[in-house]
């Protein structure tokens, strides 16, 4: 009984494609899914692109994939417990960090420590120094259609989160 089931399922499949609709959409099925594919693969690329920039040592390569007033915003927007935010739960140095630089700046904490040089500096210091496609611990996933957040578990943690841009992947939040 189970052998005729799918001989009737291959027939029935063979004469839905015979179809003169289904054969016009074949090819729209096959270049959307290659679309969804390649958009998946985009953020990756971006983020080995990144990794790139940063082993060869070039702050303006990396300045192109980073939003600090995002990254500022953001960190704005977790420190206010009535806001809703993307930032997760921070580490206890990361805590101490934003502790100790909001008692030594004040109001202006945020415009002082978050800068790109601090970000180019968490990047390269978190970043290990091979060379290679994935070469550390690393857990993604897409949150929106244009939001992307990495976990990067090696040699330190860090979290970045990945928003897309007219110009492509940018860094809209960073923190470990």
């Amino acid at each position: 009984m189970d052998r005729f089931a799918r001989q009737r399922f291959w027939v029935r499949w063979r004469r839905w494609r015979r179809q003169r609709d289904c054969v016009l959409a074949q090819p729209w099925l096959a270049m959307l899914a290659l679309l969804m594919l390649l958009y998946g693969l985009w953020p990756f690329l971006s983020v080995w692109r990144l990794q790139q920039a940063v082993l060869n040592n070039q702050p303006q390569v990396v300045a192109t994939w980073v939003d600090v007033t995002a990254i500022r915003a953001a960190l704005r927007r977790r420190l206010n417990k009535d806001a809703v935010s993307e930032i997760g739960s921070l580490s206890d140095d990361f805590i101490d960090w934003l502790d100790a630089g909001i008692r030594y700046h004040g109001v202006t904490a945020l415009e002082q420590l978050v800068t790109f040089e601090w970000v180019y500096t968490q990047l390269r210091g978190r970043l290990p120094p091979e060379a290679a496609l994935f070469p550390i611990v690393m857990t993604s996933s897409f949150i929106g259609l244009r939001d992307f957040q990495v976990q990067l578990y090696s040699p330190a943690p860090l979290v970045l989160f990945l928003r897309l841009d007219t110009t492509g992947w940018r860094i809209v939040a960073l923190y470990y």
